[in-house]
């Protein structure tokens, strides 16, 4: 009887910590992404830095990065998938050079930068960072949904 009761208790407290109830913890993830073109080499390879914004405290499970000849949009078929661990991109002449993560005061940034060595045809890039707001306290300005566009693009120097 006195152990059936502990079970009982222990059951109760466990209960709500078990379900992500608490204030300020988000239990669903978020998208947030952003495309940009990748001009055409003009003898030398072009590189754009493209990024999101994130609250500061985000979970990052999933980022994925994607390149096409066009820009089709939210059309996903069409777009061909980039290999985060070897940096190579399905489409000739596109590759990943590297990634970055920045914090700032309250949010971060997560970026990649993407190389585009054609010199005749520009690329489009999309990058998609799957993310829990652990904190739940989004300072970016962006906005909540399933798919928000808040991000950034930039022309790399080397």
């Amino acid at each position: 009887m006195q152990k059936s009761k502990f079970l009982l208790v222990a059951a109760a407290i466990m209960l709500p910590l078990s379900s992500n109830a608490w204030v300020g913890y988000s239990k669903t993830f978020e998208v947030r992404e952003f495309t940009a073109e990748v001009p055409a080499a003009a003898g030398a390879p072009t590189v754009m830095r493209i990024g999101v914004k994130l609250p500061r405290a985000a979970e990052i499970p999933k980022v994925e990065v994607f390149v096409n000849r066009d820009k089709f949009g939210d059309q996903e078929s069409k777009w061909s998938t980039c290999n985060i661990n070897s940096k190579k991109c399905k489409i000739d002449n596109a590759r990943i050079v590297r990634f970055h993560r920045k914090k700032h005061q309250d949010w971060q940034e997560l970026s990649v930068e993407i190389e585009n060595s054609s010199d005749s045809e520009t690329r489009y890039a999309r990058l998609r960072v799957t993310y829990k707001d652990t904190a739940g306290q989004d300072r970016t300005g962006c906005g909540t949904g399933v798919t928000v566009e808040c991000g950034f693009a930039e022309a790399v120097t080397q």
